[in-house]
This record gives C-alpha cells, sequence and structure tokens, in this order.
C-alpha cells in the first residue's frame, strides 16, 4: 500500500498558496473582461451610430473609435496581469523567506555601470532581497533597450547582487560579442579601461571575455580565479533554467551576476490566460525564485 504519511503535492507551500489565492485571481479576471465588455460595447456601438451618419464628415472617428477600443482591451489584459502577479507574487516570496518590491529603481541605479549594456531605456521591476545561506541577497528583473523608432532590446533577465561567501578574485566577465565595437567605437559594454587576460567559451557555446583592473592584471593570478570562472561560464548546466550567463562581476566581497532570459520572468495571467495557463506561470515564476539558491550552491561548492 502506498505510504500515507508523507506530505502529499497539495501540501507544499506553493500549492496551499494557489489553492488560497485561485479565487482572487478568478476574481481579478472577472473583473477584468467586466471593464472590457463595457468598453468595447461602447466603442462599437458608437461607431455604429456614427456609421448611419458617416455622410456628414464624421467617417474619422468609425476608425479611431474602434482602435480605440482594441488598445483599451489591451491596456485591461495588462492590468489585470500585473495585478494578479502583485496579488501572487509576495506570497510566493514569503514561501522561500524573502521579501518582494514591485519597484526595483533603487536596485538598477544602484548596478555597477559596466554590468549591463549602456543604453537610453533602462527598466527593473520584481525586486526580490532577503538572505541565502546566511548571506545578503537581492535579484530584480531587469529590461535594457536602445530606446526610439527601431528599438533594440540589449538586455532582458535577471540580475543577482549577493555578499561573497568566501574570498573571492575582483574580475568582470561578459559576453565577448557584447564588448566588441566597430572601427573606433566601443562595444554595448565598455571594457576600455580593463586589460583583457583570457577568452573562455561556456557549454552553452558563448564566448566570454575576462577582464581585470590594470593593477590586477600585473599581479600573479588569485588561485581560485579559474575555478569561480569555470562555475559561472556553465551555469545553465546546474541552475536547471533558460537564463544564460550574460555578465558577472566581483569586486572581492561581493558579486553581480546578470543571467540573460529569453522570456520575461514572474508574468502570468490576464483576460485571456486560461486558469491552467495562469498555474503553470506561478510555479514557473516559483521555479524561477530557486535560481539564486542553486547559483550559491554551485558557487559554494
Amino acid at each position: 500500500m502506498p505510504d500515507q504519511t508523507g506530505p502529499s503535492a497539495t501540501d507544499t507551500p506553493l500549492e496551499k498558496t494557489l489553492q488560497v489565492l485561485i479565487p482572487d485571481l478568478k476574481a481579478k479576471r472577472r473583473l477584468g473582461w467586466a471593464v472590457a465588455a463595457v468598453v468595447s460595447v461602447t466603442t462599437f456601438g458608437l461607431t455604429a451610430l456614427l456609421l448611419l451618419d458617416v455622410f456628414k464628415g464624421d467617417l474619422p472617428w468609425t476608425i479611431v473609435l474602434p482602435t480605440i477600443g482594441v488598445f483599451s482591451v489591451i491596456e485591461i489584459n495588462r492590468r489585470v496581469a500585473r495585478s494578479q502577479q502583485a496579488l501572487i507574487l509576495p506570497h510566493l516570496v514569503k514561501t522561500v523567506d524573502l521579501t518582494y518590491t514591485s519597484n526595483a529603481k533603487t536596485f538598477l541605479d544602484a548596478l555597477p555601470e559596466r554590468l549591463l549594456p549602456r543604453a537610453r531605456s533602462r527598466k527593473a521591476e520584481d525586486w526580490i532581497s532577503g538572505t541565502v545561506g546566511g548571506r545578503p541577497m537581492d535579484m530584480a528583473e531587469v529590461k535594457i533597450e536602445t530606446a526610439g523608432k527601431n528599438s533594440r532590446t540589449l538586455f532582458r533577465g535577471l540580475v543577482l547582487h549577493f555578499q561573497n561567501a568566501a574570498p573571492m578574485p575582483a574580475f568582470f566577465l561578459a559576453v565577448e560579442r557584447q564588448t566588441k565595437g566597430w572601427l573606433m567605437f566601443s562595444g554595448w559594454i565598455k571594457v576600455n579601461d580593463l586589460v583583457r587576460v583570457d577568452t573562455i567559451t561556456g557549454r552553452s557555446g558563448e564566448t566570454y571575455g575576462i577582464w581585470l583592473s590594470r593593477a590586477g592584471a600585473s599581479q600573479q593570478q588569485h588561485p581560485a580565479l579559474p575555478a569561480v570562472l569555470d562555475v559561472l561560464t556553465n551555469l545553465e548546466t546546474r541552475i536547471g533554467s533558460d537564463a544564460r550567463l550574460f555578465s558577472a562581476t566581483s569586486t572581492g566581497e561581493e558579486m553581480h551576476i546578470a543571467l540573460a532570459h529569453k522570456r520575461d520572468l514572474f508574468h502570468f495571467g490576464g483576460l485571456f490566460a486560461s486558469q491552467d495557463k495562469i498555474t503553470s506561470g506561478i510555479r514557473d515564476a516559483f521555479d524561477d525564485l530557486n535560481v539564486p539558491l542553486r547559483i550559491f550552491s554551485a558557487l559554494l561548492d
């Protein structure tokens, strides 16, 4: 007979959180649909009335009003998703003994300048902080774009900051193609004031440049540096995530790690998401919360 004494799948902190909050998630979706229905009926109803009066110079409004209706529904969908995320994320973060703040501007402003590409549009949200393994840490989702008419995303993913558990070498590591410019221009990440001491290829096939300060490059290499770089450039094989190392920097006492991700993290819900899809998105978000735990484990090992 199966063991009846062990905890069931519904006894986990995540499942208990879902059971409590699912009704509220559904209520936010229903409210969103109600507002979307009112907006749709209003805009398209006005359009129909204008069509009856089309020869009196109101033709442009028969185009403008439906467009307003469509964009309004898109915005309502975004707001419903964000309200569902704002409801769930603090509870998810609490299950792993961390704290949550939606606005991460302070976190972004405190990041080392060279860690991420230089660009006009810099956004950060979902700031998560606390202690892991007795060491303070925080992380946030960051997006860097060139902005403008043909905006290009230079980085999207998770940035982690933590105190080193043991003395580590000071260094800078980044995806090599991000540091290469054209002719007299530098790359998206500035390394002109550093000395490149090595190039390393991770298991994913990505090539990374290793830089030290000019003073550090002239000194004997820290004995721990090769081991630390090996762990960092092979993180994706150890953390079990879709994340890929983008850059990392260490002052010796603290470290910042930028992990690029193809999808928006901690994002789920909305008008058009089924209950199964929302639940799946919440579980993905919970798994993303455990990424720093796996990184700490890899570095400590």
